[in-house]
């Protein structure tokens, strides 16, 4: 159960704060990998950050400069990259610290300690992504993994929805998160979608309603934060808001009847947090003003006509969408102006120095009104008060944390949620294939196979996985499909007389290798598809047979090569218009 509000708690230390501990309390900054740096530990103390987006996946969060071959774009993003000094870790990236569950609760109760030694003891939350399908900031030791939403809804099962959001939140809230940046409620209209993709439950309203409703009642029965994204909609559009500001030109009457029906649903169902769009929308703000800094859409529209009573949240304030339209310091005092309550600052170096003080600056100067920071901060605070961050500053029981992990129930829901998740298309009749079948497996390596790269998810997992069921199987592991990695494949094509191949879509690289597939169909021999995406960057209408698994995680694999042999029959429903 959630707490009542205490207000007179509340306004008692929003009485006591200080104008820098009330700045502070609007930014969630970088925490990646397993390590306390001092630089964290100075963000908490002298910055007086509300909360920590976490990740175990990496070192050092990458710029999206590398995502970009626009100049103007690509050195606006380097120049973010403040060299590192003092206290902040010169670092390249790479995978972090592998731990234990325990030893990773261990790591954030460290820092939840330190938070609440702040003179007002206020804690520090903790938040990540964890759709599935290559998002997943916790990713290690025997995370149970499950398909990205739009296979969940492939499901056709909103209580089978609710158990893997429930087995996520298990999960997480056993280590210390208690606050996620879903579900994602973007109805995904347009197929050309990279960017949203999968992460969308479906292009129908009703459809992401039901699923997203399951996963926000799943998160909350774990006291875990749900953030409904990318408000008011990123389903309409073909271009990634992580490199540049996309206009969504979709009718008034479209933005109110399809891409809004998902908010007032779940805000009547308590949704707690909404996070902003980088986008602009002329229907709701005629000025071309993007959502992000957008007093019409975010108070006048989420706040007072919709009536949500939750904390706002901006998505990363690091992404092209914004930036390349004001830059880092006006996009972050422009959002809070426009009403927003946290600022997402993905950054770990002494960008976040210049930007909490020019905030600060801002609010002494009085762009940002003392009433628009109590506001901000009291939202904040509430919530943290309902969730029970304030009875011990979030911390769990580091010896407990593993538990979850190891439960067979959550093991069996994970393998049902994959068997479930599972489409095919087989024009010409080339499934099942025989046991005798020479075959050759040309097998990519997914995001998420490259995160956890332990005994139960790897790259090889599928070539694994197929052996179990029939011994003539040779593969190739290709990191992409340039020339150097289709020669090796080529060289080995009288190895096989049928070819698997799988087609993962990467939503950041947009690197589907659908174009080299098409030149193995012309070898005359039957070729099979294994994708994570049913849009036409995936599962090509070319393509005569594909096994759509909306994951590359080890129990989807393990379903599709069932698949592959007949031991299994794919079961689930598209949630698209066809």
């Amino acid at each position: 159960m959630l707490k009542e509000v205490n207000k007179d708690f509340i306004e008692n230390i929003l009485d006591k704060m200080t104008l820098e501990q009330k700045v502070g309390g609007l930014f969630v900054v970088d925490f990646m990998g397993s390590i306390v740096t001092p630089y964290t530990v100075k963000m908490i103390r002298e910055y007086h950050v509300a909360g920590l987006r976490v990740d175990t996946s990496t070192r050092a969060k990458m710029s999206y400069a590398n995502d970009t071959n626009d100049e103007k774009l690509k050195k606006m993003f380097m120049e973010l990259e403040i060299a590192p000094t003092g206290l902040c870790s010169d670092i390249t990236g790479g995978k972090s610290a592998a731990c234990t569950p325990g030893q990773y609760a261990a790591t954030l109760n460290t820092l939840r300690d330190i938070a609440m030694e702040r003179p007002l003891g206020i804690p520090v939350h903790t938040v990540l992504d964890q759709e599935g399908n290559g998002s997943e900031n916790y990713a290690l030791n025997n995370t149970r993994l499950f398909p990205c939403p739009m296979g969940l809804a492939a499901t056709n099962d909103p209580e089978l929805v609710y158990k893997a959001s429930d087995a996520i939140a298990r999960q997480l809230h056993a280590v210390g998160i208690n606050w996620l940046h879903s579900p994602t409620v973007d109805v995904n209209v347009n197929h050309n979608n990279f960017e949203i993709g999968t992460r969308a439950y479906s292009d129908q309203h009703e459809l992401v309603s039901r699923y997203a409703l399951e996963t926000l009642r799943a998160f909350t029965a774990n006291k875990i934060v749900a953030t409904g994204k990318h408000f008011p909609g990123r389903g309409d559009s073909a271009l990634d808001a992580h490199i540049e500001c996309p206009t969504i030109n979709a009718s008034k009457e479209d933005m109110y009847g399809i891409h809004l029906q998902p908010y007032i649903e779940l805000i009547k169902e308590g949704l707690p947090a909404i996070m902003i769009a980088h986008t602009i929308f002329p229907a709701l703000d005629d000025s071309g003003t993007p959502s992000t800094v957008s007093k019409k859409i975010v108070t006048d529209l989420l706040r007072k006509e919709l009536g949500f009573d939750g904390v706002i949240t901006t998505d990363n304030m690091l992404m092209g969408g914004i930036i390349s339209k004001y830059g880092i310091i006006e996009s972050c005092i422009g959002a809070i102006v426009a009403g927003q309550d946290l600022l997402l600052l993905r950054s770990q170096t002494p960008l976040v120095d210049k930007v909490y003080h020019a905030v600060l600056e801002a609010a002494k100067a009085g762009r940002i009104t003392t009433e628009r920071l109590n506001d901000a901060n009291r939202q904040v605070l509430s919530l943290k008060y309902r969730y029970g961050l304030f009875e011990n500053g979030g911390k769990v029981e580091t010896e407990n944390a593993f538990v979850p992990f190891e439960d067979e129930n959550l093991v069996l829901i994970e393998k049902e949620v994959a068997r479930k998740a599972t489409l095919v298309r087989d024009v010409n009749g080339f499934l099942p294939l025989s046991k005798d079948a020479k075959i050759l497996l040309v097998e990519q390596v997914h995001p998420t196979q490259k995160l956890l790269n332990n005994y139960q998810c790897h790259p090889s997992v599928l070539w694994e996985k197929m052996l179990l069921e029939a011994p003539n199987v040779v593969s190739v592991e290709i990191t992409g499909d340039d020339e150097k990695n289709q020669q090796r494949v080529i060289r080995r094509l009288n190895e096989g007389d049928v070819i698997v191949a799988t087609n993962y879509v990467e939503r950041r690289s947009n690197k589907d290798i659908s174009a080299f597939i098409r030149r193995l169909m012309k070898t005359g021999k039957p070729v099979i598809v294994v994708t994570n995406c049913p849009f036409e960057f995936g599962s090509p209408a070319d393509f005569p047979a594909v096994i759509n698994i909306f994951s590359g995680n080890h129990e989807s694999l393990h379903a599709a090569a069932e698949i592959i042999f007949g031991k299994l029959k794919a079961q689930g429903v598209l949630p698209l218009r066809k």
